[in-house]
């Protein structure tokens, strides 16, 4: 059973807006931001709810909080520091408000850039390798 929300969750509509919100900011910042290749998915989404809907995002942060076993004292690792968890979002905050700005064609095509760099050119047919290698395995 998952107690994610606390009792006073809004309306099933209003979540729905939140969510619709959140779809568009992240799509925006997809094209004009290299968020995904600094913070981890669920930093990002976190970040876009709390940056539509803070009040909605603090509340399930702090249920979140109260559900987690209590931890030893030295036992840190396990601990989950609130304000630590702030600070990552402010830092991705920032860069989708930034984003929500008209999509620089040249932001656009620097990210696509990088995101060339991280193909795999073995799977890539316009790639010297992946013609190479198709060669060798026709010869064979």
């Amino acid at each position: 059973m998952q107690h994610a929300l606390p009792e006073a969750c809004p309306p099933v509509d209003q979540l729905l807006t939140i969510y619709q919100k959140v779809e568009a900011l992240l799509k925006t910042a997809r094209l004009s931001s290299d968020l995904e290749f600094t913070h981890l998915p669920s930093q990002i989404a976190l970040a876009a709810f709390h940056s539509v809907d803070s009040d909605l995002t603090m509340s399930w942060l702090a249920t979140k909080t109260a559900l987690l076993p209590p931890t030893s004292p030295t036992d840190h690792a396990a601990r989950l520091d609130t304000d630590q968890v702030l600070k990552v979002l402010e830092e991705i905050k920032i860069s989708l408000e930034a984003s929500k700005n008209a999509v620089n064609l040249d932001a656009v095509r620097l990210v696509d850039k990088r995101l060339k760099f991280c193909k795999n050119p073995e799977k890539d047919p316009t790639s010297a390798l992946f013609v190479s290698i198709s060669v060798l395995l026709y010869i064979h």
